[in-house]
């Protein structure tokens, strides 16, 4: 186990560094595909990931300016939507929960493709307030149901709806996941968390590689190419959807 984890937190980490927003996508899909988890192990599990790897990120980040009054209102109702998410997770099959995933890495691609929000996207929807509410509760369910962020659609929904600047939006962002992260962690241990040990250590191991990663992504990403990477980024995510399509299949 810890022979896998370690190459799998290294490399969400470098892109989390590399791709700031949505790089904790890959954790619930490397789990499955990789660590050989079942669906609601390694959505657990990478709950953990996001919790860590957010909190890290926002330390660095400069927190002034944003709003505080749009992250309690979307914390509020990202909060709304964790439970079900984490009681949906209970009630799909490996199979069903594989496809699910599948869609939203493929979601999640397209975005990616524009910098989730960050280049090529225009302000459309601005002020279309009762969209944003939709994506909050859309983004607590499916954190809750997936284990991944929502940043790679908290993102867009800020700059598209709210007006923010692309690193605002971010940074406000970050915040959120991690609320909703926590929630989620909550529901799961009241629901008892039925994880081995080696399921505990190698989580362990993964958030501290991808602690690490994250440092070395960052470093690297000031001589990289940003929409190089992103596209990169977004055809691994295609990737990704298209091995857990294959595995949903197969049994």
């Amino acid at each position: 186990m810890l022979l896998i984890a370690i190459p799998i937190g290294v490399l969400i980490g470098i892109l989390l560094g590399l791709v700031g927003s949505g790089g904790s996508l890959l954790g619930t899909p490397l789990l499955i595909l990789v660590g050989g988890f079942s669906f609601y192990d390694a959505s657990t599990s990478a709950l953990f990931i996001v919790l860590t790897s957010s909190i890290g990120a926002l330390v660095l980040r400069d927190k002034k300016d944003v709003s505080l009054r749009l992250i309690v209102w979307a914390i509020a109702l990202g909060t709304l939507g964790t439970p079900l998410g984490v009681m949906t997770s209970h009630a799909i099959s490996n199979e069903q929960a594989k496809i699910i995933l599948a869609c939203l890495l493929v979601v999640a691609g397209f975005l990616a493709w524009n910098g989730f929000g960050g280049t090529g996207m225009k302000v459309a929807v601005r002020n279309q307030q009762w969209l944003g509410a939709i994506a909050f509760v859309f983004v607590g369910f499916m954190t809750g149901l997936t284990g991944i962020g929502g940043g790679y659609l908290l993102v867009p929904s800020l700059i598209l709806i709210y007006g923010l600047g692309f690193t605002k939006a971010v940074t406000t962002s970050l915040i959120v996941v991690v609320f909703n992260a926590l929630a989620s962690i909550l529901f799961r241990v009241a629901q008892g968390v039925d994880f081995s040990t080696d399921q505990w250590v190698g989580t362990g191991v993964i958030v501290a590689s991808a602690l690490v990663g994250s440092f070395l992504g960052s470093y690297f990403s000031k001589f990289l190419n940003k929409l190089v990477v992103q596209r990169v980024f977004s055809i691994l995510l295609f990737g990704l959807a298209a091995a857990l399509i294959i595995r949903a299949f197969s049994g």
